[in-house]
């Protein structure tokens, strides 16, 4: 359900900064705003009380927020807190950046291996993926023990299995299915 409100409210809010021209405007106000709620605990715990009515949590965004960000951010900010959205906050941020990347022809990528990437590897695979795809890739090496070695590629929604451990168990599926008589 927080994802497509995430969905809902961050594709909303996109296609209102690129009509008004101030998307990368947007983003680093946006950016600041769900930083700060998600860092400031006390902040967080008073957004999200049932305790408060809206009008006051309003009143806080407010306080906090006036003259920092656009009138058009606080309108989305005081609108999900209206509409009891507050806990999506990081899902619409997350959906709006995403929508951002893509409009700037940017993909995520991730690349999984058993050890830490050296800084070149990781910009010779960033360069590559960047050939192939013919779009900015924002790369990162995250490292999982349980792989035996290779890389695992998550690249936006797609992933690609250069693991041994994918490879051994393609191999067993392999050897399973040989008949023997």
């Amino acid at each position: 359900m927080a994802e497509l409100v995430g969905k809902r409210y961050g594709s909303a809010f996109f296609q209102l900064a690129k009509e008004e021209n101030i998307v990368k405007e947007m983003y680093e106000e946006f950016k600041f705003v769900n930083d700060t709620v998600k860092n400031e605990k006390d902040l967080k715990i008073l957004l999200e009380s049932p305790r408060l009515n809206a009008d006051e949590k309003k009143e806080i965004i407010e306080n906090i927020f006036s003259g920092k960000v656009n009138a058009k951010l606080l309108g989305l900010l005081k609108l999900i807190i209206e509409k009891r959205r507050i806990k999506s906050l990081n899902d619409i941020f997350n959906e709006f950046k995403a929508l951002v990347d893509e409009d700037n022809n940017k993909i995520k990528a991730t690349a999984v291996t058993v050890v830490e990437m050296k800084d070149k590897e990781l910009n010779d695979l960033k360069t590559l993926l960047e050939e192939k795809l013919n779009q900015k890739v924002e790369l990162k090496n995250v490292i999982d023990k349980t792989l035996l070695g290779g890389v695992l590629l998550r690249i936006g929604d797609k992933v690609i299995d250069g693991s041994i451990k994918r490879r051994m168990e393609l191999l067993r599926e392999d050897l399973l299915k040989i008949k023997v008589i």
